[in-house]
């Protein structure tokens, strides 16, 4: 469980029954998103933007490096798909293709966006919720963008998770 009380992560190890904090080699920083990869590693990011990943269940978490830019209070959105990692915030998407250790960089679509969801089942399928309240499709890792459908109206959505289903990549 992540958040911005403190610890800002707790975990449990027996169904719930206890919790624990699970914050070795954090900042002090409230955690905004924290996604899990297939390997079993965990990515999240704080408040001031710093991503760290863990490779043993929350028992320690060390920073990611390589990221670049201003980054704002929110909104970050992490999501995993076997070792790549998408990350936006501040209108800039994010990726990794070697579960964090070195990133690319590029402009996000609909003026920048707020939430990413990779497929569980393809990692180069990737959807983002924009700024202009539109969501955008990318099949090749987020080089190109595209409206993937209609009948999402333009209304202004106060997104809070964008998800894929697991089962249909499609969806």
């Amino acid at each position: 469980v992540f958040g911005n009380g403190f610890p800002s992560v707790i975990k449990s190890t027996d169904g719930g029954n206890t919790w624990n904090s699970a914050t070795s080699g954090l900042p002090g920083n409230q955690v905004l998103a924290m996604a899990a990869g297939s390997d079993g590693s965990l990515y999240l990011d704080t408040q001031n933007g710093s991503l760290y990943k863990s490779t043993n269940h929350a028992g320690s978490w060390t920073a990611l490096t390589g990221l670049t830019g201003t980054f704002s209070p929110n909104p970050f959105s992490l999501s995993v798909s076997g070792t790549t990692v998408y990350f936006v915030s501040s209108g800039n998407f994010y990726k990794s293709t070697n579960g964090g250790t070195s990133w690319t960089t590029s402009s996000a679509p609909g003026g920048g966006v707020g939430e990413v969801a990779a497929s569980p089942q393809n990692a180069s399928v990737v959807y983002v919720y924009s700024y202009n309240n539109a969501v955008y499709a990318s099949a090749d890792g987020g080089t190109t963008w595209s409206v993937p459908g209609t009948g999402f109206s333009e209304s202004s959505y106060n997104s809070q998770e964008l998800v894929v289903d697991p089962g249909n990549i499609a969806h």
